[in-house]
């Protein structure tokens, strides 16, 4: 893992592009790009998590104090001498994509994405760890029907 570039945007996120790629065999490459986005949870954000609910402590606790977008791209069995060009590729696609990662609106939705997956994952961890076993006894199943 090399880190390529560090730099921070004009609405706060912090953008870290990495160099994953790796040999597969002889001359032949697994290209791969990850960029990770990064912003600190904003006033706003905590108030809008302020209630002491369950939920929202659960959610500030699996947030970090921080809010993370990961974008991943990469290049599959490349020859090493089409390497630069295919890697230079997979670059400007990322670019592309950091062009909608600097809007502010960005940042909201990305927000108001991770809080909605977030109490989802939080109902069915509850749901889960509540469930009541489904059968107590301790006799065999009777299949007796299905042979009639």
């Amino acid at each position: 893992m090399t880190i390529l570039k560090k730099y921070q945007l004009q609405n706060g996120i912090k953008i870290i592009m990495e160099d994953l790629s790796k040999i597969l065999v002889g001359d032949r490459w697994n290209l791969r790009l990850r960029c990770l986005a990064q912003i600190q949870l904003q006033d706003w954000m905590l108030d809008k998590l302020s209630e002491q609910t369950d939920v929202n402590e659960f959610i500030l606790q699996q947030l970090n104090n921080k809010l993370e977008y990961e974008i991943i791209k990469e290049s599959h069995f490349i020859d090493q001498d089409l390497k630069e060009d295919a890697f230079a590729k997979l670059e400007l696609r990322i670019n592309e994509l950091i062009k909608f990662i600097k809007r502010d609106e960005f940042v909201k939705k990305l927000f108001a994405i991770r809080i909605a997956e977030l109490e989802k994952k939080f109902d069915l961890d509850l749901k889960c760890n509540n469930k009541e076993p489904e059968d107590t006894d301790n006799e065999p199943v009777d299949f007796s029907a299905c042979f009639q």
